[in-house]
C-alpha cells in the first residue's frame, strides 16, 4: 500500500489555519496568518526540504514518515495510560455455538466468553507467527501495510525515565503463553502445543477455570499454579483432539 505523501508546505499551513480558526478570536487570527507568512519567507521551506528527503528515507525502508513519530506519540506519554492510551478493549461475544469447539451459544460473561475470545485471538497471532496469515489488501487491490500487523507477534510496553520502548516477544508459535489478570493475581496459561497450533476451545476455558479455582483458594504456590494451569490444559487438549 503505497505511504501518504508529504503535502506540499503551503497545504499544511492552510491545513493549520483551517483547524485553529474556529477556536481563536479574531485577533488570535490575525497572529496566527503573520504566523504562517513569516514561516514561508523563513525557515519553512527549508524544513519542508528536510521532511521530503526523510520521508524519502523511510520510504525507502518500507515505512510511511510518519511511522516512527506516530509510535513515538504513544511511547512519549508521561501521563496516566489509562487515561490517555487504548490500553484495554471491551469485546461483545458474538451469540452461537460452534458445532466443532462447543463455544457458547449465548455469552454469559465468564469463562466461556472468555475461552471464545482468547482461542479466537490466539488463532490469529499463531498463524501470524507461523507465516500463515494472508495477506490484506485494500478494495483497490494494494497490499495492506505490514507494518500495523507486526504488533501480532506479541510482546509489551517496558517503560522507561522519558520515553517508553516496545519489547517483542519470543518469535516461535509453539508453547505460547497468555497472562491472565483475576483480581490481585496474575496467571500464565498455555495457548498453544508444541507445533505451534492453538489449543482447543476447551482446554482454554479449562485453564481459565482453573485460574479462577486457584485464586478462590489463594494458594500462593506460583511454579505449582503454572503446572496445574499447563496440565490440565494440555490434558483437555488431547482429549477434544481424540474425540
Amino acid at each position: 500500500m503505497d505511504s501518504l505523501p508529504v503535502p506540499a508546505l503551503t497545504q499544511t499551513m492552510e491545513t493549520y489555519l483551517g483547524a485553529v480558526g474556529p477556536l481563536l478570536g479574531v485577533q488570535e487570527r490575525e497572529q496566527a496568518r503573520e504566523a504562517v507568512a513569516r514561516t514561508l519567507e523563513g525557515d519553512g521551506p527549508a524544513c519542508q526540504a528536510d521532511l521530503e528527503a526523510f520521508a524519502a528515507t523511510e520510504a525507502a525502508l518500507g515505512r510511511s514518515w510518519l511511522s516512527t513519530a506516530w509510535l513515538r506519540g504513544y511511547l512519549d506519554v508521561r501521563t496516566p495510560l489509562p487515561l490517555t492510551s487504548s490500553v484495554g478493549f471491551q469485546i461483545r461475544v458474538p451469540a452461537g455455538r460452534d458445532a466443532q469447539t462447543g463455544r457458547p451459544d449465548e455469552p454469559d460473561g465468564g469463562s466461556a466468553d472468555a475461552a471464545s475470545v482468547v482461542q479466537r485471538l490466539a488463532g490469529v497471532h499463531l498463524a501470524w507467527l507461523r507465516g500463515e496469515l494472508p495477506t490484506e489488501r485494500t478494495p483497490r487491490g494494494e497490499q495492506v501495510c505490514g507494518l500495523q500487523r507486526e504488533v501480532l507477534a506479541g510482546g509489551l510496553r517496558h517503560p522507561g525515565l522519558s520515553t517508553d520502548e516496545f519489547r517483542p516477544a519470543d518469535s516461535t508459535a509453539r508453547n505460547r503463553r497468555i497472562g491472565l489478570l483475576v483480581d490481585d493475581r496474575f496467571f500464565l496459561a498455555p495457548v498453544s502445543d508444541g507445533r505451534g497450533q492453538p489449543l482447543s476451545y476447551q482446554a482454554i476455558a479449562q485453564a481459565i477455570e482453573t485460574a479462577f479455582s486457584l485464586h478462590s483458594h489463594r494458594i500462593g504456590d506460583d511454579n505449582g499454579l503454572k503446572m496445574d494451569l499447563a496440565k490440565m490444559a494440555v490434558r483437555e487438549h488431547l482429549r477434544a483432539q481424540v474425540s
